[in-house]
């Protein structure tokens, strides 16, 4: 065996003193000459070569393996360089897309907004009804391409991992009746009964993202009405499971339509599928709803599924986990408990008819059911005792509920003072005739359990000793008309659209058509608000307001600017406000939106002048001072229904006109209010902030009640600065109130 380690052989030939060799073969002939003369050479080398052989393959084999790192490290370098290389690739192909994303969002947007506005603007004209249908035909299909290139959008998001969930507190029958109520219409041009349950064990008040639930259940609705053409729609919420701290709730959907096949039913819910390419045809849609809903439900803590057979229906059902609100302060009512109250429900669909049944006895109402007039009768014929009121389903299969009450008037107690009617299809004309018959209340399908309730203590309460609420001075309203508008927009279609609506609201318009025009014209004059398009020649929406907010450097002057442009993407808003802009709206652009929009922006305005007007010695900023002050309670419900109803012994009518006449003179309130701050009249915002105080108790309106004690305590104390937080705060505190209201009032057929 040879080995070929020089520098070992050289060692040992210093060590032994002998002659030079170039390697151990060598050494081991020279040890073996040695041996002849000196035996213990020979001894040794017997000794030695053995070991020095398998150290020389040692030697070897660390050389071998030094060699591989040495090559395995240069690949890996390679591999890092080629890692990095396809990241930056990655990032700027993601950069594009969002790019590209961003610019398509725009440029449909745009004429978007002059196909919807301006079909908007002619549909307020005089038209023949042809002429009417085919604009209505017109805005209908522009909507649709909305939808889908929203679908399309919140797809990009959830895919580029840009989609967050938000965990607020909101209410669950809320939630319920502002989701199924728009799409109700839709159900009822088609004949189809839309009803849902909420398990009576569930508490109203969540915390999730009522948004993100709206979007799936609007989704599964809506394909539920798309692919029914007979039949119903029924959506029920249950909880299906619990934790320490939350619980996981099952919104489900159930419909006669068309169904699924089973080999089908996974393919759904991949990006752009359908059951059946045929249906894309027939019924339209991207194929991206489900799969939203799909990642949506995920990101929500829980999972979509689909039971379905072709030719009977399908039943889709969504979870999601949802924490329990600290304080359920918009529970329904337990205390309502109505045991010697006796009811009939008269209604044609058994699965309505079932659940009406079931809540109203959960109230301890002792309820019976009849699905048809003949059927209602014959319970009346052959009944001894007498009933306190019946519920009628205005839209019998055998007649009509008016014609029902009609003939119960003839043979029995029931009179129009002791029914309510529900019902889907022309709730115009059916409120109008309960007017005319003196009918209890009306109730549109489908109906939260808060309507169901409010409506039923509508007939059985009854009033006494009405509170009266006090009425304030000579009135002044928020001027949200007759506005000078400066609008910025490059686009002609966008221009006409703006300029109509602006004008149809009483607001003068001067237009420029870049941001750079825009600069200077706000410094020649004063406007009261921008309207500030983004992407514009010369120079863009957002530099424009960086240059006016730099020109005003600081001061009191403070022009207001609302965005109003296509850029829709997930942050364009933020990067409007961190520009300087008041508000932002996109496109495309509704009336009722842009109107709320500015009035949201002059209150905010007004409040700033509110503090900006006063004369503290050492002024600070409103929402640093705002900070230091103790909050109105986030939990507190704004409107507290179940306590109105007893303050006002259950009369909903009255309840409610009282509270618009309190809604009518609140300019006058905040108007008397603001002049006693600014004043500094410690004695007078005593005085009307006690009047403010009494109404707000009234009429359980719980966070205005809230704001006046502030007033009143700041006013007392002689702090003149915490009277301008409070009082500044006032009007959103009202709108507020006004908007629970609203809801509250649904089912009543009165102006608001």
């Amino acid at each position: 065996m040879m080995f070929n380690n020089s520098k070992l052989a050289g060692k040992i030939n210093r060590y032994l003193g002998i002659a030079k060799t170039e390697d151990l073969s060598t050494l081991q002939n020279s040890l073996d000459q040695a041996g002849k003369s000196k035996p213990q050479f020979t001894r040794l080398a017997q000794q030695l070569i053995p070991l020095l052989s398998s150290i020389d393959r040692t030697f070897m084999r660390l050389e071998e393996s030094n060699h591989t790192l040495k090559k395995e490290i240069r690949a890996a370098k390679v591999l890092s360089v080629e890692l990095a290389q396809a990241k930056q690739a990655a990032e700027a192909a993601s950069k594009t897309k969002s790019d590209f994303l961003a610019n398509m969002s725009h440029e449909i947007r745009t004429p978007m907004n002059g196909i919807i506005g301006m079909t908007d603007s002619v549909l307020e004209t005089d038209l023949k009804p042809d002429q009417r249908d085919y604009l209505n035909t017109v805005k209908s299909s522009a909507e649709a391409l909305l939808v889908i290139i929203n679908d399309i959008l919140d797809f990009s998001k959830i895919e580029a991992g840009k989609l967050d969930i938000e965990c607020i507190e909101f209410s669950l029958h809320d939630l319920m009746g502002e989701t199924l109520k728009p799409l109700a219409a839709k159900a009822h041009e088609k004949q189809l009964d839309l009803i849902y349950r909420i398990a009576p064990e569930l508490s109203v008040r969540w915390r999730g993202d009522p948004g993100r639930v709206r979007q799936v259940l609007t989704n599964l609705v809506g394909n539920a009405i798309k692919f029914t053409s007979t039949g119903q729609v029924k959506v029920e919420v249950q909880a299906t499971g619990a934790g320490a701290e939350a619980k996981v709730i099952e919104f489900s959907v159930t419909d006669t339509g068309i169904g699924v096949e089973k080999e089908k039913q996974e393919v759904i819910f991949h990006a752009f599928s359908q059951a059946d390419a045929s249906t894309t045809r027939q019924y339209g849609g991207t194929g991206l709803g489900l799969t939203i809903c799909a990642r949506l439900a995920k990101l929500m803590g829980g999972s979509i599924k689909v039971r379905s057979q072709p030719g009977h229906g399908s039943r889709f059902s969504f979870t999601t986990t949802l924490q329990a609100a600290e304080h359920d302060h918009d529970s329904m009512p337990g205390a309502v408990y109505l045991p010697h109250v006796r009811a009939l429900v008269v209604e044609h669909n058994p699965t309505q008819s079932a659940w009406l049944v079931e809540q109203m006895m959960s109230w301890g109402i002792q309820t019976s059911a009849a699905q048809s007039g003949v059927e209602a009768l014959k319970i009346f014929n052959g009944r001894q005792q007498s009933f306190d009121f019946v519920l009628i389903d205005a839209d019998l299969p055998d007649m009509s509920g008016f014609d029902l009450l009609e003939t119960l008037g003839q043979r029995t107690h029931i009179t129009p003072k002791t029914t309510l009617m529900i019902g889907a299809s022309k709730p115009g004309t059916n409120i109008e005739r309960c007017n005319q018959l003196g009918v209890a209340g009306y109730v549109i399908k489908p109906m939260s359990n808060h309507e169901l309730l409010n409506a039923i203590l509508l007939v059985v309460g009854s009033p006494s000793n009405p509170v009266v609420v006090q009425a304030a001075e000579t009135p002044l309203k928020i001027e949200s008309t007759g506005l000078k508008i400066l609008l910025a927009e490059d686009h002609v279609v966008n221009q006409k659209v703006a300029m109509h609506v602006l004008g149809t609201l009483g607001h003068s318009v001067t237009l420029v058509e870049t941001g750079a025009e825009a600069v200077q014209q706000v410094q020649m004059e004063k406007f009261d608000l921008v309207l500030m398009d983004l992407q514009m020649p010369v120079m863009g929406g957002l530099e424009a307001t960086r240059a006016i907010r730099q020109s005003e450097g600081g001061g009191d002057s403070h022009q207001l600017i609302v965005a109003m442009t296509a850029n829709a993407m997930e942050g364009d808003r933020e990067k409007c406000l961190e520009a300087g802009m008041d508000g932002y709206i996109s496109k495309p652009i509704r009336k009722a939106q842009l109107t709320d929009e500015i009035e949201r922006v002059l209150s905010r305005a007004q409040a700033r002048h509110i503090w900006k007007s006063t004369s503290l010695s050492q002024p600070a900023e409103l929402s640093e001072l705002a900070g230091e002050q103790a909050c109105i309670d986030p939990l507190a419900p704004v409107l507290d229904a179940p306590v109105a109803m007893k303050t006002w012994n259950h009369n909903a009518e009255l309840f409610l006109k009282m509270a618009q006449t309190f809604l009518d003179r609140s300019p006058a309130t905040v108007s008397s209010l603001m002049q006693a701050v600014v004043a500094q009249d410690a004695d007078q915002i005593v005085v009307k902030a006690r009047s403010l105080q009494g109404a707000a108790t009234n009429l359980s309106a719980v966070t205005l009640q809230q704001l006046a004690t502030r007033l009143i305590d700041a006013a007392e104390e002689g702090d003149m600065a915490k009277s301008y937080v409070w009082i500044a705060q006032l009007p959103a505190h009202i709108h507020d109130f006004e908007l629970a209201l609203r809801r509250w009032a649904m089912m009543y057929p009165l102006s608001y």
